[in-house]
């Protein structure tokens, strides 16, 4: 992830089983935030637009985490 471009990741963890939160751990500029149970798609989708707009952020990418999405789907955001 592009520093120059990118000024904080938020990852919504929605009490997954894998090493999500760990690994997100050792990410730069990386807000987490782990639901304790599993609350599905949608209310994982209103608690990260909800910490977008906490952040004032000026674009939000939502990628679902199942790999629906390509690495660079987004193009260059430059």
């Amino acid at each position: 992830m592009d520093q120059q471009i990118v000024d904080e990741v938020i990852i919504v963890d929605d009490a997954s089983r894998d090493a999500t939160v760990a690994v997100a751990q050792g990410l730069p500029a990386v807000r987490i935030q782990v639901h304790e149970n599993n609350r599905g798609y949608g209310a994982n989708q209103k608690t990260c637009y909800r910490l977008a707009l906490d952040a004032r952020a000026d674009i939000v990418i939502m990628l679902h985490p199942d790999y629906s999405t390509r690495r660079n789907h987004t193009g260059n955001l430059q």
